[in-house]
């Protein structure tokens, strides 16, 4: 379920805390690039990259073109390359592992149309765009040949420095604007099952559960969703509240370590066993391991091929 699309937007300002000549702390490269602290870390003592300087009191501080290969790094990361087949290339050799340029000959053109009107904050140009392809491909379409690829193309842009944080905000919010309309005009039954969706504790991604909305919409399932950073306990009683057949989670690469391992773990011991257990995102490759009783999904193909199969028929009787 290639939905959570983060690394490329993110929720939080870019304003970093700066020393040591424009070098900024480990935090503020989290919000940059979408990667965990804890994915930072790891690979900092596994592969030996990036490797920070110390500060007197021993916190880390990265570089500008330590962040700026970073962001690289996060946008291969999302097309499905592990760190350990990536991590020892120069930016130069990273960009070689992106996919088509969105400006170049041969692109898809309408996508690349998107790119100056976000850098111009066209809102209404973008809006109209969007409701123009929506109605002319489908719900499924539209997000898989539409929105993904712009996220992607945007992504692209961000990883070069082109597209800053401010336009992918801008883009985010007119987004979220688009496809909760879009949601809204879907008609479920209130006695259909419920699929209840969220974000753990500390992600804070939530184009994903807008997608993830619209899918489960269309296919007869009433979504319930929490938004992003919601705590287990929140999650767990608003499934036993509305009788829910599902718990959909968005991971992102910035939260897909194990503290989510963690409380995926917790969330199922505590649901049900008829109640099913989903995660999604492009942070679910980067999980360790799988857990039982835990249906992952990393393409969005996938996800929309479970979901035509009505696997929650028989939990509407349970």
């Amino acid at each position: 379920m290639k939905v959570v699309l983060n690394p490329i937007l993110k929720s939080q300002a870019n304003n970093f805390p700066v020393s040591k000549a424009g070098h900024v702390s480990i935090a503020s490269v989290s919000r940059e690039t979408g990667i965990g602290v804890e994915t930072l870390r790891q690979w900092e003592r596994r592969y030996g990259k990036p490797m920070p300087v110390r500060l007197p009191s021993r916190h880390r501080r990265y570089s500008p073109e330590q962040v700026s290969w970073l962001r690289t790094v996060a946008v291969v990361l999302a097309q499905g390359h592990q760190p350990s087949s990536i991590l020892a290339k120069s930016r130069k050799e990273l960009e070689g592992f992106i996919g088509v340029d969105p400006c170049s000959e041969g692109a898809d053109k309408t996508v690349a149309g998107f790119l100056p009107l976000i850098r111009s904050f066209d809102e209404q140009g973008i809006i109209n765009k969007l409701k123009r392809d929506s109605a002319r491909l489908g719900i499924y379409k539209f997000i898989s040949l539409r929105i993904v690829p712009v996220l992607r193309a945007v992504g692209i842009g961000w990883s070069r420095g082109e597209i800053s944080v401010r336009h992918e905000h801008f883009l985010s919010g007119i987004l979220e604007d688009v496809l909760a309309a879009m949601r809204r005009q879907i008609t479920v039954s209130k006695n259909s099952p419920v699929a209840v969706l969220a974000t753990l504790a500390d992600e804070h991604h939530g184009i994903g559960l807008h997608l993830v909305s619209l899918l489960f919409a269309e296919a007869g399932i009433r979504p319930q969703s929490l938004g992003v950073n919601t705590p287990n306990v929140e999650i767990l009683k608003t499934a036993s509240e509305t009788k829910a057949s599902a718990i959909a989670i968005s991971v992102s690469l910035s939260t897909s370590g194990l503290g989510t391992e963690r409380r995926l773990t917790e969330l199922r011991e505590a649901l049900p066993s008829h109640v099913r257990l989903i995660a999604g995102g492009e942070g679910v490759r980067r999980l360790r391991r799988k857990i039982e009783g835990v249906l992952f999904f990393s393409e969005l193909e996938e996800f929309n091929t479970w979901l035509g199969t009505k696997p929650f028929v028989e939990a509407d009787k349970v």
